[in-house]
């Protein structure tokens, strides 16, 4: 992605900040919104106590080893998310609605559109 911007900017002569931006325009439309639910996510658990981390070890056991490894690596994907609350229903109930709220916010928030230029 980096390469192809670079590369058009060369070929139009134009390697002005302006021309490069389409490089940030196009990354996060296509990583922005996993970008935002990995950093909500990490952000709460960044903070979490021994008990906390004892019940998400609990959850955890509950997850495919897909969903696991995808965890593992920090992608908190739309897709990782819901199957998650998918296999534990329960995590709505106990108080994570607001939570699932706030990712669905961040889900259904439009995405940036490459600009045309």
């Amino acid at each position: 992605m980096a390469g192809k911007v670079a590369a058009e900017a060369v070929k139009a002569g134009n390697t002005s900040a302006a021309f490069l931006q389409r490089f940030d325009r196009q990354w996060r439309a296509r990583f922005g919104r996993d970008m935002d639910i990995s950093y909500m996510i990490n952000k709460r658990i960044s903070n979490y106590s021994d008990i906390q981390w004892d019940s998400s070890l609990d959850l955890m056991k509950r997850l495919t080893p897909a969903q696991m490894a995808q965890a593992l690596r920090g992608d908190f994907s739309a897709s990782l998310v819901m199957g998650i609350l998918a296999r534990n229903p329960t995590l709505i109930a106990t108080g994570g609605k607001r939570f699932l709220d706030l990712i669905l916010e961040r889900i259904n928030k439009p995405a940036l559109q490459p600009a045309h230029e």
